[in-house]
């Protein structure tokens, strides 16, 4: 298998595990037999998030593994990037 192949390969196995409902779910305990628990992960390069000022601190405590940002303010909203 070719390095393109591959990575294209586990981009669809990510993409296949974070489009799961929680019927599919189901299903897949009840195939397997076993209790199945899913996080869903971001593995997006870079995440913007718009918000108002006071509204914050309250997005940056659900930020995780990002370790770098940028911050741009217009008046009472906030612009946040962040990237790996």
């Amino acid at each position: 298998m070719t390095p393109a192949l591959r990575s294209l390969g586990k981009r669809a196995i990510l993409d296949f595990i974070n489009a799961l409902t929680l019927d599919d779910i189901k299903v897949l305990e009840t195939h397997f037999g076993n209790e199945i628990t899913l996080t869903k992960v971001n593995y997006n390069l870079v995440s913007n998030y718009s918000c108002l000022l006071d509204d914050a601190e309250e997005i940056l405590s659900e930020v995780e593994g990002f370790v770098d940002f940028t911050v741009y303010r217009d008046k009472d909203h906030l612009y946040i990037s962040h990237w790996r």
